[in-house]
């Protein structure tokens, strides 16, 4: 089910972000490459904290990550991973959101690939309150991925009251 309404600035009252710096594709951020493979498990990328002032308001994320698929052939199965947020922390929080993306590519031929999400969050137990949440990635199948950037994860509290 769909839900829409009109915001004006005046009713975001939190924004927080996390980048790398540069935030390009091949980054020389420390933060990247990150090699994924089927052994890896589930791999943090960004965690972000927001003060969240209202129970009559929602948390709308956003990320952006880039990546290379870099299978043994390009005709190869698809390089697929998994993209997850969590409220809390990865694997005891709550996972609120969560989507699977795959690409081919081969050892001299790459892929480079961008993952855009978007989820809003209504659920808040109490406020005020500092909510953390986590971007993670897990590889779940035999090819080669690597994180390089950009990877961008956003956070701003709407206030949804009339």
């Amino acid at each position: 089910m769909s839900s829409a309404f009109q915001f004006t600035f005046d009713k975001v009252t939190g924004f927080e972000y996390d980048t790398l710096n540069p935030n390009t594709s091949n980054s020389t951020d420390p933060r990247v490459p990150i090699p994924l493979d089927n052994t890896t498990g589930e791999v943090t990328l960004s965690t972000i904290t927001i003060p969240v002032n209202s129970k009559k308001s929602f948390i709308w994320l956003s990320a952006t990550i880039g990546f290379r698929v870099n299978g043994p052939v390009a005709s190869g199965a698809p390089a697929a991973m998994t993209f997850k947020i969590w409220k809390g922390s990865p694997g005891t929080g709550s996972l609120v959101y969560s989507t699977t993306d795959s690409g081919q590519g081969g050892a001299g031929d790459p892929t480079f690939r961008i993952s855009n999400l978007n989820h809003v969050d209504k659920e808040k137990k109490s406020c005020p309150a500092l909510i953390s949440y986590s971007l993670t990635v897990e590889a779940f199948d035999i090819e080669s991925i690597d994180i390089i950037g950009p990877i961008t994860f956003t956070a701003v509290e709407i206030i949804d009251e009339e």
